[in-house]
């Protein structure tokens, strides 16, 4: 997860301010109500990422959607979890220790690996 320092991303890109006028054009490509499906609520809206920033989502408008109280709490549930999900996959690419027997890329099979006994 990237994480903030001021409006600037810990790892060099710059984070928008939520102007009036950016908010304002969001919510007015949206219709002034909840992006969810079925949902009707058009107070209070709260302004969320599609794609959060930390999953390498875009700071720009396009990714920008209202949503209200109950549907942004669920939408963030939804994407701390991905999140989560994410760096424990990163970590275990990163992490991975290399085998302390590595498997030779062309073992040498013996053409008769069992010898027959004499017989005494």
């Amino acid at each position: 997860m990237k994480l903030f320092l001021a409006r600037e991303l810990i790892d060099g890109t710059h984070r928008k301010a939520m102007t009036p006028a950016r908010r304002q054009r969001c919510l007015e490509a949206n219709g002034n109500v909840c992006a969810f499906d079925g949902c009707e609520v058009s107070t209070k809206l709260e302004i969320d990422h599609i794609i959060p920033l930390a999953l390498g989502g875009k700071d720009e408008d396009g990714n920008l959607i209202p949503l209200c109280h109950d549907h942004h709490k669920q939408k963030t549930r939804k994407d701390i979890w991905q999140i989560a999900k994410s760096k424990r996959q990163r970590k275990l690419v990163e992490e991975r220790e290399p085998s302390k027997r590595p498997i030779r890329s062309n073992p040498t099979i013996p053409s008769r690996p069992f010898q027959k006994r004499r017989a005494m």
